[in-house]
């Protein structure tokens, strides 16, 4: 025989649940999360556009804080890496492991020449070789262009997977550069 008592309590369960699902479904969609905004600059450098996005630390809008600056934090291929490190370093700033940041991710256009130091011949045609150029726009263009619109400090950090990782080692390797910390992970060194 059916324990009606029972089946009823399941059945409450399960509306409550389902109603509970629905709701939470609903306040997710009521809006947006914003990690960043995007932003172009034209390149005389490289004669080029750039796009790159930035995400500010949650404190800099608010009016307490309006005294802070930040260090910015420049991650290579923005589309990959931009989204995960700006929310991590939000998320750890936020509970002071590290300090709040400025993190601006930029956009590729051609990974083999903006990320590699030197020409490589070989027997095909390729573009390899402008990441002295490129390390250039980013120091006389788009890091002066970020100081004069953000409150940062004169501490900057490079960041680069794989051939960004190259680049990253190929400017800590550099002589004269206003980076002053180099996150290279995995560098493509090459064999």
């Amino acid at each position: 025989m059916i324990d009606l008592t029972r089946t009823m309590r399941t059945y409450h369960l399960l509306l409550i649940l389902f109603l509970f699902r629905i709701s939470q479904a609903k306040s997710q969609d009521s809006g947006n999360i914003k990690i960043g905004s995007t932003h172009t600059l034209h390149s005389s450098i490289l004669d080029e556009d750039r796009s790159y996005w930035v995400s500010l630390p949650e404190s800099y809008g608010n009016p307490e804080s309006s005294y802070k600056e930040y260090p910015l934090l420049i991650v290579l291929d923005g589309s990959s890496f931009f989204q995960p490190i700006s929310g991590m370093a939000n998320y750890m700033g936020r509970i002071g492991r590290i300090p709040e940041m400025i993190v601006v991710g930029i956009q590729n256009v051609s990974r083999t020449r903006d990320f590699t130091p030197d020409k490589i011949v070989t027997a095909r045609e390729n573009d390899f070789g402008g990441g002295d150029n490129f390390l250039a726009f980013l120091e006389e263009e788009l890091i002066p262009k970020l100081d004069q619109e953000y409150r940062t400090v004169p501490y900057r950090i490079l960041f680069g997977h794989s051939l960004g990782g190259l680049l990253a080692t190929h400017a800590y390797m550099k002589e004269n550069t206003i980076f002053n910390s180099f996150l290279a992970i995995d560098p493509s060194f090459g064999s």
